[in-house]
């Protein structure tokens, strides 16, 4: 830090060069030391906020995960499509779960990885666009105390992962515009490409939000770009980021569009229930606008606005329109992103509204918010606090103000988003996803008899998944349920939590028909039934009462109920007397 700006100048483009706008200074970038620093605060801070959540038993989607994980390679791709979901995440789940194994925490560290890696890809682009320790730090800070990006962020899902894309794109973007270098330049290009797609095949519901960012940026790049007349004509070494980005476009448009995203996305109607938009008033909550953009957008406001009043007669002390509307291009892409989507739920009936569905959307608009925070402070600082004749003194003025600003937005976004809380409590802030199916497949295990396993017990399980919904309609005479589809319903029990008993699929709120031929088909009535269910108690009482009446008209024993678990995931022994 103690280089003269006129000498980075010469190593460091400046953002003059970047936004093509005169007179502006935005000094050297950090330095190694600095960037190797905050990643690994970013890092630690990201981890430690998630490592309490990954121990949790897994909740019925990441069982879904987890089951096409433990299957043989061959079968990824159906069990995933069977689950409305792209074979993408789950090839690199199996080779994941392959060699670090099955427990829950090992699989959530999957998603773990990609979150720290997001938070430090994030503060690291922050930190060279605004040439700023602190506004890198804002940024890694932000994403690592989100509830949301916890919940996502440790999650035995993809979503973790489209973050970390969307953080891939967004240091390609900002490190394109920088550079200075065409060839170099183009691969940053490249790598903008390759990572709009990666997101896309991970989970196509990326492409509202990572779409018009990927225009947005090619916009602002070609604005940008510059062709000093030393620069050679385009060769075809030249050429090569340009033919590697068409062939991941055609790879990717071919693989989006094949049999296998058509079988995914095919039913996508089911989820209607849960994923539907009513009012233009839920765009308000798809994010914690007030703590994390709103508050800090204000706080660069005001900072902002004496800055340039003290510093108004210095045009070496302005920040360039440019500047600021380049840098308001994530939060732009991302409202675009969460309005389309929005606007499809509400309007056309597509089953989109859920913050997993753009989850994308969240790098970009806390980059943004940093961003802008980031020229804010470099307003007020160069003016008011930095004195070229007290180097050393200005530089801890400007660590003390940084570290004050940033530490309390931090700390009003952990009180408003209740985290603040929890920890006053005295325990670390965890995000729960409640439902125990760990712990029942436990209890299960315990009353199995010990010398033969599951002998004259059977479950019956409703992992309460939409595609069971079928049974609620009369079952037709002489038709079975298809096999892909049993086993499809079967995954709570049958994947890294497995049971040695006989399984049924059933529906708390089935057709009396499914009973009956299940009941039916039994040649003797079994010792014990389990019923396991991810149901309210109410509706697993009313089909306890229903099973209880069909077993007294065909039995003399009269069947006893004992309720082991009566929250989220439900868990009755049925017995008879």
């Amino acid at each position: 830090m103690s280089h003269q700006t006129d000498s980075s100048a010469d190593r460091v483009p400046s953002a003059r060069h970047v936004h093509g706008q005169e007179g502006s200074t935005d000094g050297p970038q950090p330095t190694a030391w600095q960037l190797w620093s905050l990643a690994g605060l970013a890092a630690v801070m990201t981890l430690c906020f998630r490592w309490a959540s990954c121990g949790e038993s897994l909740w019925v989607d990441e069982l879904h995960s987890a089951w096409v994980a433990v299957g043989p390679l061959s079968e990824v791709t159906a069990r995933a499509a069977i689950g409305n979901q792209q074979p993408s995440y789950f090839l690199g789940l199996w080779a994941w779960l392959h060699v670090f194994g099955e427990s829950e925490i090992a699989l959530r560290l999957s998603s773990v990885l990609a979150s720290v890696l997001t938070s430090v890809l994030l503060a690291i682009s922050v930190a060279r666009t605004t040439r700023s320790f602190a506004t890198g730090l804002l940024a890694g800070s932000f994403l690592a105390i989100d509830k949301d990006a916890i919940f996502f962020g440790c999650e035995l899902r993809p979503y973790a992962w489209v973050m970390l894309c969307a953080a891939v794109a967004l240091l390609c973007w900002s490190s394109g515009l920088q550079c200075r270098c065409r060839a170099a330049r183009q691969w940053w290009w490249f790598g903008l490409v390759s990572s709009v797609c990666a997101a896309v095949l991970l989970h196509p519901t990326s492409l509202p939000v990572m779409g018009p960012f990927f225009i947005l940026s090619l916009i602002s790049g070609r604005l940008a770009a510059t062709h000093p007349a030393s620069e050679a004509q385009a060769t075809a070494a030249s050429r090569l980021p340009l033919i590697c980005a068409l062939a991941v476009l055609v790879a990717s448009v071919v693989c989006f569009g094949g049999a296998t995203m058509q079988q995914a996305w095919s039913h996508r109607q089911r989820w209607s229930g849960f994923a539907s938009a009513d009012s233009w008033s839920q765009w308000l909550q798809a994010w914690h606008w007030q703590s994390m953009v709103v508050t800090p957008a204000v706080i660069s406001l005001l900072v902002g606005a004496i800055g340039w009043r003290l510093g108004a007669r210095s045009s070496a002390h302005r920040v360039s329109w440019q500047t600021l509307l380049v840098s308001l291009l994530p939060l732009v892409s991302a409202a675009i992103g969460i309005t389309a989507i929005l606007i499809a739920a509400k309007d056309y009936g597509v089953p989109l509204w859920q913050k997993r569905y753009f989850v994308a959307a969240f790098p970009l608009i806390i980059w943004t918010t940093a961003a802008l925070f980031g020229w804010a402070i470099k307003l007020i600082a160069t003016v008011a606090v930095f004195d070229p004749h007290q180097a050393k003194r200005s530089a801890w003025r400007l660590g003390l103000l940084s570290a004050v600003l940033v530490g309390g937005l931090c700390g009003k976004t952990l009180v408003d988003q209740g985290l603040m809380a929890q920890i006053r409590q005295g325990y670390w802030p965890q995000q729960r996803r409640g439902e125990p199916w760990r712990q029942a497949v436990s209890i299960i295990d315990e009353h199995a008899p010990p010398a033969q396993p599951g002998s004259g017990s059977v479950i019956w399980i409703d992992g309460g998944l939409i595609e069971s919904q079928f049974m609620r309609e009369p079952q037709s005479q002489n038709s079975s349920m298809p096999q892909a589809l049993e086993q499809y319903l079967k995954l709570p029990v049958t994947g890294i939590y497995r049971v040695q008993e006989p399984i049924e699929v059933f529906n708390v709120y089935e057709h009396e028909s499914w009973l009956k031929s299940r009941w039916n088909r039994q040649e003797s009535p079994p010792k014990r039934i389990w019923l396991l269910a991810r149901c309210s108690v109410d509706g697993v009482q009313q089909y306890v009462d229903k099973l209880k009446r069909l077993a007294l008209s065909q039995t003399p024993r009269e069947m006893l109920s004992t309720w082991h678990q009566d929250k989220r995931v439900i868990l009755v022994e049925l017995t008879f007397q």
